[in-house]
């Protein structure tokens, strides 16, 4: 693992990794929700973006020093204040979205961390 590789794993977790998760889930996910439960379109967040960028940072670097359970614990943290989204029949696509964009920002988060140690990680 060099520096060259750390660094181009971060900019894939950071940088690629947000516009990804930018066209999935703002354009696409937020999109299709409002046409089927006729809702409003979502309106950002005030930190929503940096906000998940720290995520990522934090995501990959768990994968590159061998700690996912640091990914777990802040996982339980973040859907356990959302969990009363779920209880509700209206909101229920809403904390869908939001699970299936945690779940892909793990992935490509792993993928950063892979890109870092030039070869996919094993624990």
């Amino acid at each position: 693992m060099d520096i060259q590789s750390i660094v181009l794993g971060y900019i894939f977790s950071t940088i690629i990794s947000t516009i990804i998760l930018w066209i999935l889930i703002d354009k696409l996910g937020w999109n299709y929700l409002a046409k089927k439960l006729q809702i409003p379109k979502k309106e950002p967040g005030i930190l929503t973006l940096p906000m998940g960028v720290v995520e990522r940072v934090l995501y990959t670097t768990a994968f590159l020093v061998y700690e996912p359970t640091i990914i777990g614990i802040w996982l339980v943290l973040k859907v356990a204040t959302h969990w009363g989204r779920w209880t509700k029949e209206n909101q229920r696509g809403t904390y869908n979205l939001f699970l299936i964009g945690n779940a892909l920002s793990i992935i490509l988060s792993y993928l950063g961390a892979s890109i870092a140690y030039q070869e996919f990680i094993r624990f």
